[in-house]
């Protein structure tokens, strides 16, 4: 029986306890998990990293004491079908707009500090710029980074993204096919979240690189970033689109605005995407004028916004705390905008 933090079996654990009841789970598209079924504690059991054990008896709160580690719930069988929200939050889900902040040491040590920084000021997700990372040449060593990352943020949603030099990433010695190699493995050896996947790789290395980030449980934002100007709308309208063609899980696209006509060519075609896409979509746009998409990008469509956590990766970011704020002053007067 396979069974894994989506639907991926990570690896077996034997049990050596005495409880009655094991209860599996599964993982549904809102984020949440809900018990299924229930065998003996004897067997030997593949299970995932995603979910937690509870003591039989427990329940999802004060009275349980949760163990990471394992996809298997100690739980009597009055409880099956029960369900409860996963600490990680899913691109695209609910009505609020996601916040995340962008991770740029160039060191562990560094990372490892503006992790600390980033952790207390709760954004919803955090995306790892592995492009600015100095051991990026060693895969071994951004696979532990990642999972140290991923372990820190307790939970919180990571999109690990090499962000290539010709999209406005930092200059690195890895090829495309290298970082395509490398993503790939962040999907069979970490439980990162998403991966972020440029539209101007070749369409058949894409579909290589999806098959094995959903063979794996991970989702692939498919990204096109452009820091000169901001494209027309049919332009930016079939990115969107090629996103959802190629079987991808987000579509995020990043534009740099020299004029506000710009801004509202970017909103414009969001709102138009939101209404005949199917994907979650993510639109940024950079410099001097895109400061307001951040703030207004929810209103027409878009899923999540960048705010600086303690250093930004693109031009026209706004700290978290200012993001923060002025979301829910449009909440408050408009209500939830996304979706």
């Amino acid at each position: 029986m396979e069974l894994g933090r989506r639907g991926v079996v990570k690896y077996t654990l034997e049990l050596q306890v005495e409880m009655q009841i094991l209860v599996f789970c599964e993982v549904d598209c809102a984020g949440s998990y809900r018990y299924t079924d229930m065998i003996s504690a004897s067997m030997r059991l593949p299970v995932s990293e995603e979910v937690c054990i509870y003591k039989q008896g427990g329940t999802a709160g004060a009275n349980s004491r949760p163990y990471t580690g394992a996809g298997l719930f100690f739980l009597p069988s009055n409880r099956l079908g029960e369900v409860y929200a996963m600490k990680g939050k899913t691109i695209g889900e609910g009505k609020r707009p996601l916040i995340c902040t962008p991770l740029v040491g160039k060191t562990r040590a560094m990372i490892m500090d503006e992790l600390e920084k980033i952790l207390v000021k709760s954004p919803d997700v955090i995306e790892w710029r592995a492009d600015y990372f100095e051991a990026i040449a060693n895969s071994n060593q951004v696979v532990d980074m990642a999972n140290e990352i991923k372990k820190t943020a307790d939970g919180l949603t990571i999109i690990f993204t090499v962000r290539s030099a010709r999209e406005g990433g930092q200059p690195i010695s890895l090829s495309d096919d290298e970082v395509l190699a490398l993503n790939a493995e962040i999907c069979t050896r970490t439980d990162i979240d998403y991966i972020d996947c440029e539209l101007s790789q070749v369409a058949a290395d894409i579909f290589n690189l999806r098959d094995i980030a959903h063979e794996n449980g991970t989702k692939i934002i498919a990204s096109f970033h452009h820091f000169e100007f901001t494209p027309s709308f049919n332009f930016l309208y079939e990115k969107f689109s090629q996103a959802e063609r190629f079987g991808l899980d987000v579509a995020k696209i990043a534009v740099m605005s020299r004029r506000l006509e710009d801004v509202l060519a970017l909103l414009s075609v969001t709102l138009e995407a939101r209404k005949k896409l199917k994907i979650p979509l993510i639109a940024v746009s950079m410099g001097q004028y895109g400061a307001i998409t951040r703030i207004l990008d929810a209103t027409f469509g878009s899923s999540l916004t960048f705010a600086v956590g303690h250093h930004s990766s693109a031009p026209g970011q706004v700290p978290i705390e200012d993001i923060r704020t002025m979301l829910q002053i449009i909440e408050k007067s408009m209500g939830p905008t996304v979706g």
